[in-house]
């Protein structure tokens, strides 16, 4: 299955794997790759990580929208 929303993929995905320039730039479950350091590598985004506290998965939100 592929993703473009990080949420989605952290929700029902138990194994992610994100490409950048044509590689695989990081794979794993998602408590273990998705950091706010990942996101800013990898998709030049400023994002905040924290946990849903109702379903206990990963969640990921923009701090600011960039080019737009």
């Amino acid at each position: 299955m592929v993703l473009y929303d990080l949420n989605l993929a952290c929700r029902f995905a138990d194994h992610l794997v994100t490409i950048h320039h044509q590689t695989v730039a990081v794979q794993g479950p998602p408590e273990d790759i998705v950091t706010v350091e990942m996101e800013q590598e990898v998709f030049g985004m400023k994002v905040a990580v924290s946990e849903d506290p109702f379903l206990e998965l990963l969640y990921v939100s923009r701090k600011e929208k960039e080019g737009i």
